[in-house]
């Protein structure tokens, strides 16, 4: 069946298509949000088809329809969140100091922003969840393993030609990352570290540029 057009010559069936589309894309959306939201906000178990759809003003019905179980909406979720901080991180890149300390500086500035960020603590509370629940460990492997192994080569890329020829650097950055993600979750989950600020950043950054450059 051909699709009607208007006087301007717009295929009007397209342009309902593209609509319908649009449409489903923000609904997607929405719900991608609210996944998160609710997940920050009471944490995985206690998050429910229901109260993503209410936090997102969709009926649960609709909602299955995109997504069908809770844990195929959180992983979604979780891709959709990965994309946005290597996306976040990369275009920070460019605008990086050339000579050094400065530039291992500023690459841990953007390391600890991307940790300290809401997007980060959505995953870190899905993984603590995932350790009692073999299904939702499973779902969140693949994504894992792709933030994990692109942090890595983006971390390497950014602290430039002069830094990554320093001996053993890849440990060095590894262990520069899993220091920050450790200092994050104990800031997260550990009561007696409630202490801890941002305001503690720069002296523990000073100590991971000597662990990278000395």
């Amino acid at each position: 069946m051909r699709g009607v057009t208007d006087s301007e010559g717009v295929d009007s069936t397209s342009a309902g298509r593209r609509t319908q589309a649009q449409r489903r894309a923000e609904t997607r959306a929405k719900l991608i949000d609210a996944a998160i939201a609710s997940v920050l906000e009471v944490g995985y178990s206690k998050t429910t088809v229901r109260r993503i759809s209410d936090l997102a003003g969709v009926s649960s019905g609709g909602s299955r329809h995109f997504f069908p179980r809770k844990i195929d909406l959180v992983v979604e979720a979780l891709e959709y969140s990965i994309r946005q901080r290597t996306a976040a991180v990369r275009e920070s890149l460019d605008v990086l100091p050339i000579t050094e300390p400065e530039r291992a500086e500023a690459v841990l500035d953007l390391v600890w922003k991307d940790y300290t960020d809401p997007l980060f603590e959505f995953g870190l509370k899905l993984w603590v969840t995932a350790a009692d629940d073999p299904e939702l460990r499973k779902r969140l492997l693949p994504a894992t393993e792709l933030i994990v192994s692109s942090f890595g080569e983006i971390f390497v890329k950014a602290l430039g030609e002069q830094t990554v020829a320093v001996e053993n650097i890849a440990l060095r950055t590894s262990l520069a990352l899993n220091a920050i993600r450790g200092i994050v979750f104990a800031r997260a989950f550990e009561p007696r570290q409630l202490h801890m600020t941002g305001n503690d950043w720069p002296a523990i950054r000073a100590e991971l540029v000597q662990l990278l450059l000395r």
